[in-house]
């Protein structure tokens, strides 16, 4: 782990009882490139305190408190405030990046939320996911480039306007400021959480056939 330039981090609601979440700590290996779980940590709460108490622990054990210089690159996360914070305060010249999956999942549950994907709007609501979830591939550290691909968005599909103005630029803006969407230079397998999702999914069946 300590010669990994990649880790990703998600938690899953599969876990014992008196615990809310089951973090899971990836990394990818230097040699192979495959993905290995190498930390789990059980919390009892999703409070940004906790995950300061987590945070300080898992970076004690991987630097051996202060003698081991980590070679980590990035690190990838969902969009969880308090994950956020802590994740930035302990690896602060680290690059954060929002995951893929989340960011997508986020706009569609949205979609959702904002009436905008019934059996009347599905088609067109999924030309807005595809087009909004091709913006971090495009950006390259221009915001403008963001308003003005949203603009293209809304103007070619009005009944969008809101959606975007007020969800999307809303709540994703800061993350095109901060770079954490920004996928022009990343490794193709290290902008998203999905296969740790995949992973939560086998602990899951494990644990159902206990």
């Amino acid at each position: 782990m300590r010669q990994s330039k990649h880790f990703f981090i998600d938690g899953t609601f599969h876990h014992p009882e008196g615990f809310t979440q089951l973090l899971i700590l990836m990394y990818k290996d230097v040699i192979s490139s495959i993905k290995i779980p190498g930390l789990y940590i059980l919390v009892n709460s999703k409070k940004e305190m906790l995950y300061n108490y987590t945070f300080n622990g898992i970076l004690d054990l991987l630097t051996a408190n202060g003698s081991v210089k980590l070679m980590l690159e990035t690190i990838v996360t969902d969009q969880e405030k308090a994950m956020i914070n802590v994740v930035k305060k302990y690896f602060p010249n680290k690059q954060r990046i929002s995951c893929l999956f989340h960011y997508k999942q986020n706009i569609l549950k949205h979609l959702k939320l904002y009436g905008l994907y019934n059996k009347s709007n599905k088609k067109n609501s999924n030309v807005i996911l595809y087009e909004l979830g091709k913006l971090p591939f495009k950006y390259k550290g221009n915001i403008d480039y963001i308003y003005n691909e949203c603009k293209k968005l809304y103007t070619k599909y009005p009944l969008y306007e809101n959606f975007i103005n007020n969800y999307f630029i809303k709540n994703h803006l800061e993350y095109f400021k901060d770079n954490s969407l920004n996928y022009t230079a990343l490794p193709h397998d290290c902008r998203s959480n999905s296969f740790l999702e995949n992973y939560n999914g086998f602990i899951k069946q494990q644990l159902g056939k206990r």
